[in-house]
């Protein structure tokens, strides 16, 4: 039985229980009515999927332990709306905090717009550009006498 349908929110959440080939996953990304990106325990967890989601540019919740480094980029950026935890005792207060700003006050239906510049940095354009320079240095040096 899918998880939504036993946790008894179907009507609410679509659900596939199957490998999203990449290109599947970016479409559903972008047309999403808000994205959700949930942590570990583990303050050294990194969410390996954070920009895709980030530049969808759509509603996003963020719930990561309170020293994750994807959490810190995502308010040096004002990526979506935060919460944070440090242990166990923090999961009755987090889950009210996020159902009261989340569901009851509407953050599900608002897109803030992130600081593009703490992007720039992981685009494919910069990383493509820093691949052609090592290319071209490697063909530069190959060529010298």
């Amino acid at each position: 039985m899918p998880v939504a349908q036993a946790e008894g929110i179907e009507a609410y959440v679509q659900e596939h229980c199957y490998r999203v080939p990449y290109f599947d996953a970016l479409y559903y990304l972008r047309n999403a009515d808000a994205l959700t990106a949930i942590g570990s325990n583990d303050p050294t967890y990194a969410a390996s999927k954070i920009f895709p989601y980030i530049l969808a540019r759509r509603p996003m919740l963020l719930i990561f332990h309170e020293q994750s480094l994807v959490l810190d980029f995502a308010r040096q950026a004002s990526v979506g709306l935060r919460f944070s935890f440090s242990g166990p005792e923090d999961i009755v207060p987090l889950a009210e905090e996020v159902h009261r700003r989340w569901f009851v006050e509407g953050g599900r239906y608002a897109y803030t717009a992130f600081d593009e510049k703490m992007i720039a940095p992981f685009t494919a354009a910069t990383l493509t550009g820093k691949l052609a320079a090592v290319f071209d240095e490697a063909v530069a040096s190959a060529a010298k006498p």
